[in-house]
């Protein structure tokens, strides 16, 4: 069986190890029982808004105080028409241990805000699963965790690949009442689709 994880935050990348260590421990024990096992990870690095900025006061002069600051005029209207229309190429794939993880650096489509960066997420994700695709094959089921966003990724492969998919919810997010109407309906949509939903906890199920 080929099962692909899908964190909602990046897979062990390597400026924080801690990032997806729970399920980079999973797919090394999915590994060691003897399946084929790989992972997808989402970063978005970058904002529309934060490069028009970036443009504006390099044409200008000055600097907009944020991460463009380190690139040229060209290299930065380089960087944010590529990630707007040929985002394939901010994927990358590396082998962890025998795992093949993909990732992919994606662009914010609006500026971000806490759980409502659903479709910069997914639409990142679904370039990196494509990737993945070419490079593996077509996975058996996907493992998600958490709705917000790996769940709403594996519902849109669902939809387009016909792919099924189980959800982990990890996320306190509901309990402190962060989730707003918007974000919900997303996560029930998630979660209706899924063959399966676990929790990491009796009492947080």
């Amino acid at each position: 069986m080929h099962i692909l994880i899908i964190p909602s935050e990046e897979f062990v990348p390597v400026y924080n190890k801690l990032d997806g260590i729970f399920q980079y421990h999973q797919a090394s024990i999915l590994k060691e029982a003897g399946y084929k096992v790989g992972a997808l990870s989402v970063r978005l690095s970058f904002s529309v808004l934060m490069i028009f900025k970036g443009l504006l006061f390099k044409a200008t002069g000055g600097k907009a105080g944020n991460a463009t600051d380190n690139f040229s005029f060209p290299d930065l209207l380089k960087i944010g028409l590529n990630k707007f229309f040929n985002a394939h190429k901010f994927v990358t794939v590396e082998v962890i241990d025998g795992i093949p993880v993909c990732r992919v650096d994606g662009l914010y489509f609006r500026q971000p805000a806490n759980n409502k960066n659903h479709f910069s997420w997914v639409k990142a994700g679904m370039t990196c699963f494509s990737e993945y695709l070419k490079q593996y094959g077509r996975p058996d089921i996907i493992h998600a965790h958490d709705a917000i966003y790996a769940g709403m990724l594996a519902a849109k492969i669902h939809e387009k690949f016909g792919l099924a998919y189980i959800i982990t919810e990890h996320s306190s997010t509901y309990a402190l009442k962060k989730a707003d109407a918007e974000i919900v309906n997303h996560v029930k949509k998630a979660h209706k689709n899924a063959v399966a939903l676990y929790a990491v906890s009796e009492t947080f199920a």
